[in-house]
């Protein structure tokens, strides 16, 4: 076990949590002001900025911040980063909406869960230092906590704040000490 990379995986799982978590709370933000409680219910040019730029951006850099704590290069790293944004945009278009509202249920739980899955597994995928007991724990955990998104309610925050934690943490735990 590789104790170093773990710990370091860790704290670039918790900086990618951080910065896809304010992205995500810019996002319901900007929707809010837009939904005309406050005046207009259409986006001003800073707000459609903030909406379809600069809210990617930091989704990207969050996850690509996590796959380079893993070791990933950077052109891996920002693959990392389009492939979990590409998992928001796929979660948030098919799966149907629930008539709860409240916040972290399994919609936004499953957002903030399913990136810290694809950024770690495509910054883990094919690598040479990736012990296979390391993949078989690594998506063991991520399929227990993507089903916990799914089947729990009132834990959301909770769920997504271990999945970015956890999944880079075990995945950094089980690479092979150079």
């Amino acid at each position: 076990m590789n104790w170093r990379k773990g710990a370091y995986a860790l704290v670039g799982g918790a900086l990618g949590f951080l910065i896809v978590l304010v992205a995500h709370f810019t996002a319901i933000g900007v929707a809010i002001q837009t939904m005309g409680f406050f005046g207009s219910s259409s986006f001003t040019t800073g707000q459609a900025l903030i909406f379809y730029f600069v809210v990617p951006l930091m989704t990207i850099a969050g996850a690509a911040l996590t796959a380079k704590s893993l070791g990933a290069n950077w052109r891996r790293s920002l693959a990392a980063g389009t492939a979990a944004f590409a998992v928001i945009l796929g979660i948030l278009l098919a799966i149907p909406k629930y008539s709860n509202y409240s916040p972290f249920n399994q919609n936004e739980t499953l957002t903030l869960v399913c990136p810290a899955v694809a950024a770690v597994l495509v910054a883990i995928a094919r690598k040479a230092d990736t012990k296979p007991t390391g993949l078989i724990v690594t998506i063991g955990l991520t399929a227990l906590l993507v089903l916990c998104a799914i089947f729990t309610e009132g834990y959301g925050f909770i769920i997504a704040l271990l999945s970015w934690l956890l999944i880079p943490a075990f995945a950094g735990l089980f690479r092979r000490i150079n």
